[in-house]
Formats: C-alpha cells, sequence, structure tokens
C-alpha cells in the first residue's frame, strides 16, 4: 500500500517508520513547509512537500496534524488533490470527531479516524 503521511512530526514520523517496516511504501511527506517534511522523508525515502504543493495520491492518507488543523488542512488538500479510486484519508486525533474531513470525503476519499 502506498501512504503518505501529513504531519511529520512525532506521530506521523513513528507511523511512517511502522508502515515501512510493515512493508509499505511512503511515497509522500508533507509538512508545513518542504523543510519540515525534508528529514522525515529522507529517513523514508520517500519525496517531501510543503503543505501548498501538489502531492500525489496514496491508497492511505495518513493526517498527523495539531487538532485544531485537521479540518482546514483537509479542505487545503481537497482543493488541490483529487481522491484516486479506492484513496483513504485519517486523523490520529481522539478528540475530533470525523467529520473535521468532510471536505476529503467530498472530494472522494474514504475518511476514518485512527486513534
Amino acid at each position: 500500500m502506498d501512504v503518505t503521511i501529513v504531519g511529520p512530526g512525532r506521530a506521523g514520523g513513528a507511523l511512517g517508520l511502522a508502515a515501512s517496516a510493515a512493508g509499505h511504501r511512503v511515497i509522500a511527506v508533507v509538512g508545513r513547509n518542504l523543510g519540515s517534511a525534508e528529514p522525515h522523508a529522507a529517513m523514508l525515502d520517500a519525496q517531501p512537500f510543503g503543505i501548498d504543493a501538489i502531492f500525489p495520491t496514496a491508497d492511505l492518507m495518513l493526517i498527523a496534524t495539531r487538532d485544531d488543523l485537521i479540518n482546514p488542512v483537509a479542505a487545503s488538500i481537497a482543493e488541490r488533490i483529487p481522491a484516486a479510486a479506492g484513496s483513504g484519508a485519517v486523523h490520529l486525533s481522539g478528540l475530533v470527531p470525523r467529520n473535521a474531513l468532510a471536505p476529503l470525503a467530498e472530494a472522494g476519499y474514504e475518511t476514518g479516524v485512527f486513534h
């Protein structure tokens, strides 16, 4: 499975490493800017992107941002990156409901929460 990590902090970085170790391919690491994505992308042999870039659609997008950024990030991505068939997006918050990803659901992504 191809995976994109949005938010390469501790949680996103750890999940990226776990996904890679499990045999999945992390194809993109998306940070606030290119510089924040590069270190984690290098560890995962993935392409780094800033949040405003067009990045490749993966089978699964893990959104590992702060809780208050989940919906704005989802909306920003939905405006620029249409879902490929079968693409999913999940966020990692235990406090934020799945409907924070509504912009991505409207763009064709299957959505959920992974906590």
